[in-house]
């Protein structure tokens, strides 16, 4: 096994320092190699190509305090509690990382995750900015895949200053968009991933340790379909979800990486517990609202808080959801 020389030195007796790697270091660098990249793909962590824009180069326009001035949401209150120096590098990171791959775990199923899009182009209307939103998307996805982009009818945010819709593409897209246009040619667009803490409705853990209080009454929670699978909500059926969160729920690591991404500050407290003690039954409210009520079963108060805490996290890895909302109705405040 022959190993060519790393690196040219300029004298005869650097060189003879130099040792060069044995057949078995040459190995041993392989098999590491390998390990890594099966750690990655494991991960849904694509290698970045040299010379390909990496999601770490994309600028973080937006931060929590711009979210909340829009819609209040979970994600404000989670992050009250850090120091902001360390506060804005878990956003950037946390943020960074669905440029990529994000929470997409099924090979078989195409990676397609929920992001918010805004426009703030002067003396247009949300519909206009809507259509200019709609062809930056068209504009920056292969043809082949036109049928991986959808972007709600209606903004969740529309003032005289600027108009935010949700909207569902690949990393790719999201990426190309936001280097290449926003970050660039036009100021006057963002995009930004609908990361996990975003889709929790304000007051989330306030709300689940006020009902559970009662370990004998149901919990509601409403979620709602991103806008790609508004389109195709028969691929994705609740019971579905239901059964792969139960599943997710009784691998320790993977409960504990949910908690960390939906409540970094409150999950970091709450135990792992199976899922298989509570009663969950799920209703369509609308084409595309569901209800999952949840019933516990032989639980304590706090156990019943936790588990429904680690359910609620789990539903918000879920590609296919937008928003989540503990209620005392079916409907969304």
């Amino acid at each position: 096994c022959r190993v060519g020389t790393l690196q040219n030195h300029k004298t005869k007796n650097q060189r003879t320092k130099q040792s060069k790697p044995t057949c078995t270091q040459s190995l041993s660098i392989k098999m590491v190699s390998s390990a890594l990249s099966l750690v990655m793909s494991l991960l849904c962590i694509a290698p970045t190509r040299t010379g390909a824009q990496s999601p770490s180069d994309v600028s973080v326009r937006m931060y929590p305090n711009d979210f909340h001035k829009m819609i209040p949401r979970e994600s404000s209150i989670e992050l009250s509690s850090i120091p902001v120096p360390e506060r804005r590098k878990l956003w950037r990171m946390k943020t960074r990382q669905y440029y990529r791959a994000g929470s997409c775990t099924d090979k078989n199923q195409p990676c397609i995750l929920p992001y918010i899009i805004c426009d703030s182009t002067p003396n247009l209307s949300g519909h206009g900015r809507r259509a200019k939103l709609e062809n930056k998307l068209s504009n920056q996805t292969p043809e082949k895949k036109q049928d991986l982009i959808a972007i709600d009818d209606l903004p969740f945010f529309n003032s005289e200053e600027k108009t935010c819709y949700n909207a569902s593409m690949t990393p790719k897209t999201s990426q190309r968009i936001a280097s290449k246009i926003c970050d660039r040619d036009e100021k006057s667009c963002v995009v930004h991933p609908l990361i996990p803490m975003l889709k929790l409705s304000h007051g989330t853990v306030a709300t689940v340790t006020k009902k559970t209080q009662d370990n004998t009454a149901p919990t509601n929670i409403m979620v709602e379909l991103s806008p790609y699978y508004k389109q195709h909500k028969n691929d994705h059926l609740p019971g579905d979800i239901t059964e792969s969160i139960i599943a997710a729920g009784s691998v320790s690591d993977t409960c504990r990486f949910h908690l960390n991404e939906a409540l970094p500050s409150t999950g970091a407290n709450v135990r792992c517990q199976s899922l298989n003690d509570l009663q969950i039954q799920t209703e369509w409210v609308t084409d595309s609202i569901v209800s999952f009520s949840i019933t516990p079963v032989g639980l304590e108060s706090e156990g019943y808080r936790e588990a429904v805490l680690q359910l609620i996290s789990s539903l918000a890895l879920r590609p296919e959801l937008i928003k989540i909302e503990v209620s005392e109705s079916q409907y969304f405040v």
